[in-house]
Formats: C-alpha cells, sequence, structure tokens
C-alpha cells in the first residue's frame, strides 16, 4: 500500500492492484499523480521547473509518502522551496537526488505522450533515460556525468569565439569514456526491450501491422573525439555541442517509413500503448520490485478496445499498484467487472479528498 501527503495536508491511500481518482476537470487528480512522480523520481512529469508546482500564494512545497516494500515501510519526503530542494528518506537527507532514483519503479501514461511519437527526438530520449536511470544505477552515473561535462562544454562554446583550446580538449576526453558507456547500454536495452514491445503491438494490432523500432547515433559512425574533431567547425558556428551521445534518438516506422507522418491516429495510439507495456514489463524483470503504474485520462486518449487491453494487460503483470484518473467512475467500473478485477476509489473535489478513506471498492 502506499500512502502519502501533498501540501494541503490531504492524505490518500492506495491499495495493491486498481486504484481510481476520479473528479472533474480541474479539481486536482493530476496533481495525486505528481505528487507520486516527484516521491519516486525527485521531479515532476508535467512542469519543467519545480517553482511552478507551488501552490498559488504559497512559497513552498512539502510532499510525504509512505511505500511499503515487502515488510518494510519507507517514508519519503520531498521538500521544495525556490533555492532549496531536499528529498529525506525516514527523516535521513539524500547527499545527491539521483542516489535515491530506483528505490521505487514508476511508469506514467499522461496525455501529452503522443508527443513520444509526433514530437523531436528528446522525448524519446527521455523516456530510454527514464526507464534505465530506474534499473540502472551505473548507466544513471555516467549520464549525470556526461551532462554535467556537456553542459561545461556547451558553456565554454557560447563564451567566445575563440575558446580556450586546452581545457575544451580536457573536456572532450573526459566525455569519451561515459559517452560510449551510455551508448553501449542504450544499444543493448534496446534489443532487449524490442521484443517486449513487438510482443504487445502485434497482439494489439493482430499481427496485421509491420512496425519497428531502430536505435539511431552519432557514435554508430565513429568515437566522440572523432565526432568533436570533424564538427569543429560546426561548434564552433553553433556555441553549441552539435554531435555526440545527447542527440541519439528512436526511429518509429511503419512499412518502413516514419510512423510520425503516415500513421494514424490509432496506429499511433497502439504504438504508445506498446511501448509504455513493454516499459512496464521490462522494469518488472530489471528492478527488485514490480513498478507502480499511473495512467492520467487514458479514457480521454485510448479508444475501449485499447482501454481494455491495456488494463487487461496490466492486470496480469507483476505490478504494485495502479493509479488511474478519470472524471467519473462509471466507465472504469465496468470495464474492470467485466475483466474480472476489483478497484479502490478516491473522489477529489476541488483540490480535496470529497469522500472518506474507507475501502469504496467494485
Amino acid at each position: 500500500m502506499t500512502q502519502f501527503k501533498n501540501y494541503t495536508h490531504q492524505a490518500f491511500s492506495f491499495h495493491p492492484g486498481f486504484n481510481l481518482v476520479y473528479g472533474t476537470n480541474g479539481s486536482g487528480k493530476t496533481n495525486v499523480l505528481d505528487a507520486i512522480h516527484y516521491l519516486a523520481l525527485g521531479k515532476s512529469h508535467f512542469v519543467p521547473q519545480d517553482k511552478f508546482s507551488i501552490l498559488q500564494g504559497e512559497s513552498f512545497f512539502r510532499i510525504e509518502g509512505l511505500f511499503k516494500q515487502e515488510e518494510e515501510t519507507v517514508q519519503w519526503v520531498l521538500k521544495f522551496q525556490p533555492g532549496t530542494k531536499r528529498l529525506e528518506k525516514d527523516g535521513k537527507a539524500y547527499g545527491r537526488m539521483q542516489d535515491h532514483i530506483g528505490e521505487v519503479g514508476l511508469v506514467m501514461i499522461a496525455p501529452d505522450d503522443l508527443d513520444l511519437i509526433d514530437g523531436q527526438s528528446q522525448a524519446r530520449r527521455k523516456f530510454i533515460d527514464l526507464t534505465l536511470s530506474q534499473s540502472d544505477h551505473i548507466y544513471l552515473g555516467h549520464l549525470a556525468t556526461y551532462k554535467r561535462l556537456l553542459d561545461q562544454r556547451n558553456a565554454l562554446l557560447k563564451s567566445s569565439p575563440s575558446p580556450d583550446l586546452g581545457f575544451l580538449q580536457a573536456l572532450n576526453e573526459k566525455m569519451t569514456e561515459p559517452a560510449h558507456r551510455i551508448y553501449s547500454i542504450r544499444k543493448k536495452f534496446v534489443l532487449d526491450f524490442l521484443p517486449l514491445f513487438y510482443k504487445y503491438y502485434h497482439a494489439i494490432s493482430k499481427a496485421k501491422e509491420n512496425v519497428e523500432i531502430r536505435f539511431q547515433s552519432d557514435l554508430d559512425q565513429a568515437d566522440l573525439l572523432t565526432l568533436f574533431n570533424q564538427g569543429w567547425t560546426q561548434d564552433l558556428y553553433a556555441q553549441y555541442t552539435v554531435r555526440g551521445c545527447h542527440k541519439d534518438d528512436l526511429v518509429f516506422l511503419k512499412d518502413g517509413e516514419p510512423l510520425k507522418y503516415l500513421g494514424s491516429q490509432g496506429q499511433k495510439k497502439t504504438f504508445l500503448v506498446s511501448l509504455f507495456l513493454a516499459q512496464s514489463d521490462y522494469l518488472s524483470k530489471t528492478m527488485d520490485s514490480p513498478p507502480i503504474i499511473l495512467l492520467d485520462d487514458i479514457f480521454d486518449k485510448l479508444d475501449d478496445e485499447r482501454i481494455r487491453y491495456l488494463l487487461h494487460t496490466i492486470g496480469n503483470m507483476s505490478t504494485r499498484q495502479v493509479i488511474i484518473t478519470d472524471t467519473g467512475k462509471e466507465r472504469l467500473s465496468a470495464v474492470l467487472k467485466d475483466l474480472g478485477a476489483q478497484v479502490h476509489f478516491i473522489h477529489i473535489r476541488d483540490g480535496l479528498v470529497n469522500t472518506p478513506l474507507h475501502d469504496e471498492t467494485t
């Protein structure tokens, strides 16, 4: 069971299996999911900067959660006010936020996730990084090192039309090892991930469509130092690092052509559902305990057939909890009743729990 308190001092208790947080649009349902995301991953799913998560008129936010892991109950508290962010486990602060990542697995499907298919490569790298960072602390360390050095390199390129070449070469050499570690781990991840993805996609589409995922990287062509030497003039002109593993991408194809341009909305949604089911499956296989799955307003994104398959598959997975938001409880109740599953309900109105915290299930 997972419990947490958000900045309005509202307490929520979630049961194993399916949980539905329901209420009208704007009532605060999504904030509940984002609070769980904060506690699991140390950041919001929805906003780029923590200051945007502070309740209007307040100067800080605090989220507290109790997570039961086997027989142990762990308390996590995240505190933020501009200039200070602190995450504590059982009253003791982490030295680094990344030391916390992976203690509980998390998969989240939200309304803007079609950007994973239609958007820029950054969204697809984020998908890879979020999956691997939860299951592989070595990868997370390499990623943090590479990003820190990349920021320094980009700052140096912007600082002057004639940057310090000695310092630049030192950064280049320091970036080499983490870059190639990231590249090799991502390549292996894609190889392990693809069978899971294809299994779900073919099941939903009834194997009627030919889709493909390809991993694409500048490091397929040359090592990092060679890329930097080849791109030196371009880097100077652009004032940032043009090539490297920070440009890696996943290419989604249908019948050999880009899905983002030629796929129907139904095909894209099937692709998206399959990606997240495969992510859930991958984390269940690679982490000590199965992930929590958060589904935000899936009824507004998916048709009934895909929703039934998604919920049926999740119900048969090794998952800790599934927490879903919707505007009402009738649709989900009907689907889960047909699937023979129970669901625990929490009603939200104007940001507050509107029903007693007893076991309202069906």
